[in-house]
C-alpha cells in the first residue's frame, strides 16, 4: 500500500453537475492516468492508452473480473479537454458497457491542482521562446493502480509499463478481493457443516464439510493447527466434502488398477513422502516409463489455488481429476467407461460409493468428487514462518532466517510474485510469468539418469530417446489462451514447502535451492519474453544463504506426518474365492450359497465429451 487516492471534484461526458473522483476510485480495482488528448509524446500520454486498450483485452478475456475492474482517464488540461473532448478522446471505449472506462476533466486547474498534488503527480505548461504558454504539457508518465478500498497499490512509470505486468497486478487485487470475501464462507468452514456452492439434490447428513486439517483452514486466523497462516481456501463450486468421501478419494488415488495396465497411481507422480510430487526424476514419468513434459507440481495445499497445472488450464479440482486418467501417457486409459468399468468390478468398491454419495452408484461425477475430497485435505501450513510472523513468536526463526526474509522482501524482490500479506500468505500471485527456466535444458550426449530413489545410471541420448522422445518447446500458458504475451509463461508456484517439492521450474531443470537462487540472481534465463520484473539482483553469498535459509523455514509442521497419515496401511491380502467344486466336500449335494441381490440396471451408454 503506497497511499491513498486523492479525491476532488470531476466531470464526465454530458453530466451537469460535478461528482467527487472518489466514486470513481472505490469499490472496484481501478486503473487511473493523467492524459490530454492532444498529447504526441510516444512514451506519454499515447503509451498509457495502448496499455489501457491492450489490459482492457485481457481483462474482457477473464469473465470472473469484468465487473471488478475500472479505468479512469483524467485530463491534464481543463481548459482545452472539455467534457465533450474527453468523450470524443475515448471513442467507442467511453461508450461501451463491456468494460468501465471513464474518460474525465475538471472545471478548472484550480479544481485539478489538489488532485494533481495529492497523487504526486507533477506537472508544467511549456513555454515559447518568447516566455509565452504553449499547448504542450511537460509531465512525467504515471499510472496508478488503486484497490477497491481507495488504496493506491502500484505506481507505474514508462519504464515499467507492460501490460503483462499490469494485467497480473490486477490479477493479485482480484484474488485479494476474492480472500475478503470469502471471509464469510470461512467461517461456514469453521463451522464444520456440510456446504456446496450448487445445492445437494437431497439433505446430506450433518457430516463435518471436511476432515480436521481443513476444516482448520477456515480458523488460520487461530496461531494453530495445519493451515495457521494461509488465507481463506478458494471456493470449488459443487464440492462436497465429507470424511466417507475422502476416504474413498484416498482409496482412489492410491490405486494403481485405475491405470490401463494396472501400474500407474495417481500417488506415484505425488509422493507423499516426497511432498506430494516427485524428487527422484526432473519431469514426471507416466505409463509404460513414458517421460511426460513436465515436473509433478506438489499437491500440498492445492485447495487453495485459483488454477491447475503449469499452464493454468484447469480452475476445480472437480475437472481436473479426470484429465491424469485419461492422458495417453500418463494412465492410458481410452475412455471414462472403461474406468468405470474398471471399478465397478472390483469387489473391494462394492457399497462405497453408494455410501459417500447417498445412494449414487460409481460415475464420472463421483469419482471426480472423490478425488477432489481427498486432495482438499493436503493441507500444511504453520511453518517456523508462520509462527515467527503471524503467531508473535519472536525465536521460531534465528537470525540467519529473519535477514533472509529481509533479502526475500527487498533487495532479491521474490515477494512481487511470491507475496505475502499483514495477516496472512500464500506466497504466490496466482499469476503467470515468462522467467526464462528450461529453455536452454536439452538432452546430452550422456546423462545420469535416476532409475529410482537410490539408483542411477548413464544413458546415451539415444537410449533416453526410447523412453521420452523428443522434447518439443513447451509454450506455456499460450497453448491455453493462445495469447502471444503468454508465451513460455507458468503458473507462480506457492513456496510452502518448497524445500520438499525439487527438482524446480515447470521443467524440473533446477536441482535445488540454491541453484534457484543463482538462476534468479542473474536475472533468470534467455527469453525475448522473459519477464520485465526479472533483473540481475547483485545478491552477495550472505544474501544467498540467508534467502536459502529462510525458503527452506516455510516447511509445514505437519508435513512428515501428514505423509504418514495419508498413506494407506497395508491390510490383509484378500483371499481368492474358491471354485464351488473345489468347496463342496465330495458326493455333497451342490447348494447355492448366493445371497439375494438387488437387480442391477441397465446403464444407458454415456455420451463422450468432447476435449480440446
Amino acid at each position: 500500500m503506497i497511499q491513498a487516492a486523492a479525491d476532488g471534484w470531476v466531470l464526465e461526458g454530458s453530466r451537469l453537475w460535478p461528482r467527487r473522483l472518489s466514486a470513481y476510485t472505490h469499490g472496484a480495482i481501478t486503473l487511473l492516468s493523467f492524459v490530454y488528448t492532444y498529447c504526441t509524446d510516444p512514451v506519454g500520454c499515447p503509451l498509457a492508452y495502448a496499455t489501457f486498450v491492450d489490459v482492457r483485452e485481457r481483462v474482457l478475456a477473464e469473465p470472473s473480473l469484468r465487473a471488478k475492474v475500472r479505468f479512469v482517464s483524467l485530463s491534464f488540461d481543463p481548459t482545452n479537454d472539455s467534457p465533450a473532448a474527453m468523450q470524443f478522446y475515448g471513442g467507442d471505449y467511453a461508450r461501451s458497457r463491456e468494460l468501465r472506462w471513464h474518460f474525465l476533466t475538471t472545471s478548472s486547474m484550480a479544481r485539478l491542482k489538489p488532485i494533481l498534488d495529492g497523487f504526486g503527480q507533477d506537472v508544467e505548461v511549456e513555454r515559447d521562446a518568447a516566455g509565452r504558454p504553449t499547448r504542450a504539457i511537460a509531465h512525467m508518465l504515471k499510472v496508478f493502480l488503486i484497490d477497491p478500498r481507495g488504496q493506491v497499490r502500484e505506481v507505474y512509470g514508462a519504464e515499467f509499463l507492460h501490460p503483462e505486468v499490469v494485467f497480473n497486478d490486477i490479477l493479485t487485487l482480484a484474488l485479494e478481493a476474492d480472500r475478503t470475501e470469502g471471509q464469510a464462507a470461512g467461517a461456514r468452514f469453521a463451522s464444520g457443516e456440510p456446504t456446496s456452492i450448487a445445492p445437494p439434490s437431497r439433505p446430506h447428513a450433518p457430516d463435518r464439510l471436511l476432515t480436521d486439517p481443513v476444516a482448520d483452514a477456515a480458523a488460520s486466523s487461530q496461531p494453530s493447527g495445519p493451515a495457521f497462516g494461509l488465507p481463506p481456501p478458494q471456493a470449488s463450486a459443487g464440492l462436497v466434502v465429507t470424511p466417507q468421501r475422502v476416504e474413498l478419494g484416498r482409496k482412489l488415488f492410491f490405486d494403481r488398477r485405475l491405470s490401463v495396465n494396472g501400474t500407474m497411481s495417481c500417488a506415484m507422480c505425488h509422493v507423499p513422502e516426497q511432498g506430494f510430487t516427485s524428487n527422484a526424476s526432473r519431469t514426471a514419468v507416466g505409463i509404460e516409463g513414458r517421460s511426460l513434459r513436465r515436473n509433478a507440481p506438489s499437491l500440498l495445499n492445492v485447495a487453495w489455488r485459483k488454477t491447475l497445472f503449469h499452464d493454468g488450464r484447469e480452475s476445480s479440482l472437480l475437472r481436473q481429476a479426470w484429465q491424469p486418467l485419461l492422458h495417453a501417457d500418463e494412465m492410458g486409459n481410452r475412455s471414462e467407461r472403461q474406468v468405470l468399468d474398471r471399478i465397478d468390478a472390483l469387489p473391494d468398491y462394492a457399497g462405497l460409493f453408494e455410501r459417500a454419495f447417498d445412494g449414487r452408484r460409481v460415475s464420472v461425477e463421483t469419482v471426480a468428487a472423490a478425488l477432489a475430497a481427498f486432495e482438499t485435505t493436503l493441507v500444511s501450513a504453520d511453518s517456523r514462518f508462520d509462527r515467527w510472523r503471524y503467531g508473535g513468536d519472536r525465536e521460531a526463526l534465528n537470525a540467519i532466517e529473519q535477514r533472509g526474509f529481509q533479502v526475500f522482501t527487498g533487495k532479491a524482490r521474490c515477494a512481487s510474485c511470491h507475496l505475502v500479506g499483514e495477516r496472512d500468505a500464500d506466497f504466490t500471485d496466482e499469476g503467470f510469468h515468462a522467467t526464462g527456466g528450461g529453455l536452454a535444458s536439452r538432452p546430452v550426449p550422456i546423462r545420469e539418469v535416476t532409475l529410482a530413489p537410490g539408483l542411477k545410471a548413464r544413458l546415451s541420448a539415444t537410449e533416453i530417446a526410447v523412453i521420452g522422445g523428443e522434447i518439443d518447446e513447451d509454450l506455456g500458458r499460450f497453448e491455453v489462451t493462445r495469447r502471444s504475451a503468454d508465451r513460455h509463461a507458468f503458473r507462480t508456484p506457492s513456496l510452502r514447502n518448497v524445500s520438499r517439492s525439487a527438482p524446480y521450474m515447470h521443467d524440473g531443470s533446477i536441482a535445488t535451492l540454491e541453484e534457484v537462487v543463482e538462476f534468479y540472481d542473474r536475472g533468470g534465463g534467455a527469453s525475448p519474453q522473459r519477464s520485465p520484473r526479472l533483473v540481475p539482483l547483485g545478491l552477495d553469498a550472505d544474501d544467498k544463504a540467508a534467502l536459502v535459509a529462510f525458503l527452506r523455514s516455510l516447511d509445514g509442521a505437519n508435513v512428515d506426518a501428514l505423509a504418514a497419515k495419508t498413506r494407506p496401511r497395508p491390510g490383509p491380502a484378500t483371499p481368492a474365492r474358491p471354485s464351488p467344486a473345489a468347496a463342496r466336500p465330495p458326493g455333497a449335494t451342490p447348494v447355492s450359497l448366493s445371497r439375494p441381490t438387488r437387480p442391477r440396471q441397465r446403464r444407458a451408454p454415456r455420451a463422450r465429451r468432447c476435449r480440446s
